[in-house]
């Protein structure tokens, strides 16, 4: 699966949406929801004190008439006076938006031969359904809150593959791999690549020459592809995101629905019993693993110093194991019940998130740990000191400076007329500029796309392990200061061989002591390690 199998992963947010604002005109599913309760909310409210034939609720409202007491019997000839009973009506809310307006307006009316309230009456007027229903409300609205703005999963796809987006920019830019025998990408980095390598393997000749090909020209693709993997780690944290979001709204939906439900199921005489269920795929791990896999090789090219072994570029092996559908069974056939099933099911959602987003979160700081050196100390996963020293290395391009005044190490070939113009035209006018350009563009992409994923993954704090997840801008600012570092060094090879090929054409002392300048400055970079400070 390729960089642009991501649009598979573009979602449907019409169900989401549809929680907070009805779809053509009707109600909306947090309406709907608060409806249901409502009504379960009045049912558990009378059901000990009335009759339960004789209980209706329609839109209009709700309906019923208190219980029978037990008669007083004096003697067989004279038993004791009639419990009366009175016929209730009480209105039903109405609805704003999602906001519950009005409602709770008990009306009684006598029914029997005395008056007076007996103990069932007394409880059914005492009760305030009134600041009951926005009680109610309340509950949902405290419940749902931190979930009603969660990232929409599909600019993340547009990033990630959409053709404007700096994510996929930089890995196009990025995208090369070779090894001392050539390169293959498509990339126009790579074209550069190759023709340095392969169309301009014999431009000049010496030791010089051999050491310039070995430490930089064979060494580039190496390093290059180690940040286009480094990339890669970042990129497949934030489909790994994305499926979080994805699969998190999914669950949302879900909850709102099954408890909706359930509410309705607990809110009549006849279908109110305890085992109810509620539920939702709240499983997201393994979607985020099929994600990860989609960009994430896991695979550290030989001889590339920056992926320390390459164990720090497998972003997931397992996220998180499978779960089942999260279920609350135990008394929910009531409205308390069926409340705290609801709360209950996305408090365990966010325990998934947050269980997703915590490894997604190890597997990052891992990668950045190793380019550091941090996980130079040992332990588990740590790589050897062999691995260490190499990273402390300019990604394997340790390129020692040209020096003409070496004593017959380097020769220009010359074509028929006699002019060396292979290296000036191709390789220093041609090749290193062209390589030096697309680096600096990747530079801008890689900074560009760090700094927009923070925005992309923004959420509430209290979802997962906070508002800004698990993929944060610290991998991008090493991955976009290691580039511009091979854009660098590649400048300073260019200005090397141009002044090398002009001080052996006209031995001009002022160019001479600008090569040693170059040739100084070359040299004392590569006796420090390049990592960002």
């Amino acid at each position: 699966m390729g960089i642009n199998d991501l649009e598979n992963m573009r979602s449907d947010n019409t169900a989401y949406n549809g929680l907070s604002s009805g779809q053509n005109g009707g109600q909306s599913s947090i309406a709907k929801l608060k409806k249901a309760a409502i009504d379960a909310y009045v049912w558990q409210v009378v059901k000990d004190h009335v009759d339960a034939a004789s209980y209706v609720k329609d839109d209009n409202g709700y309906s019923f008439i208190s219980r029978d007491m037990p008669v007083i019997v004096i003697n067989p000839s004279y038993p004791g006076p009639l419990t009366p009973r009175q016929i209730y009506k009480l209105t039903a809310p109405s609805f704003s938006g999602n906001s519950v307006v009005g409602g709770g307006v008990l009306t009684p009316n006598q029914k029997g031969f005395q008056a007076g309230d007996s103990i069932h009456d007394l409880a059914i007027k005492e009760h305030n359904f009134a600041d009951g229903f926005q009680q109610v409300s309340n509950r949902i609205d405290q419940a749902l809150d931190s979930w009603l703005n969660l990232p929409d999963p599909n600019p993340i796809v547009d990033e990630l593959a959409g053709s404007d987006g700096y994510f996929k920019k930089a890995y196009n830019l990025l995208a090369v791999a070779g090894s001392d025998t050539g390169v293959t990408g498509a990339s126009e980095l790579a074209f550069y690549l190759r023709t340095l390598i392969v169309d301009h393997s014999e431009a000049m000749a010496g030791a010089s020459w051999y050491a310039f090909r070995t430490n930089y020209a064979h060494a580039m693709p190496g390093a290059v592809n180690g940040n286009f993997q480094l990339l890669c780690a970042g990129g497949s944290a934030l489909a790994g995101e994305q499926q979080v979001f994805v699969k998190a709204r999914q669950g949302v939906v879900n909850i709102v629905t099954s408890a909706t439900d359930v509410f309705s199921k607990a809110a009549t005489p006849s279908t109110a019993q305890p085992g109810l269920k509620v539920s939702t795929v709240a499983a997201i791990g393994a979607a985020v693993v099929a994600a990860v896999a989609t960009i994430a090789t896991g695979v550290c090219p030989a001889g590339v110093a920056l992926a320390v072994g390459g164990a720090g570029l497998q972003i997931v092996e397992k996220v998180a194991g499978d779960r089942e559908e999260v279920s609350k069974t135990d008394d929910n056939g009531n409205y308390d019940g069926a409340m705290a099933a609801f709360e209950g099911c996305l408090t365990d959602l966010n325990e998934e998130i947050k269980k997703s987003e915590t490894e997604l979160k190890a597997k990052l700081d891992f990668n950045v740990a190793n380019v550091t050196g941090a996980n130079s100390t040992g332990g588990k996963g740590a790589p050897t000191e062999e691995q260490r020293l190499a990273a402390e290395k300019p990604y394997g391009v340790n390129f020692s400076a040209i020096d003409p005044e070496n004593g017959g190490t380097l020769s220009v070939k010359k074509d028929d007329s006699g002019n060396g113009t292979e290296v000036k035209e191709g390789v220093i006018g041609n090749d290193l500029p062209g390589i030096e350009r697309n680096l600096l563009d990747a530079v801008e992409a890689v900074k560009q796309h760090g700094q927009l994923c923070g925005g992309l993954i923004k959420k509430d704090s209290r979802i997962g392990i906070g508002a800004d997840g698990a993929n944060n801008n610290t991998l991008m600012v090493f991955v976009s200061k290691f580039v511009n570092e091979l854009a660098t060094e590649t400048n300073l090879v260019k200005q090397n061989l141009n002044l090398t090929v002009e001080s052996l054409e006209t031995q001009d002392a002022a160019s001479a002591a600008e090569l040693k300048r170059i040739i100084a400055d070359i040299n004392e970079r590569e006796k420090r390690s390049v990592l960002p400070e």
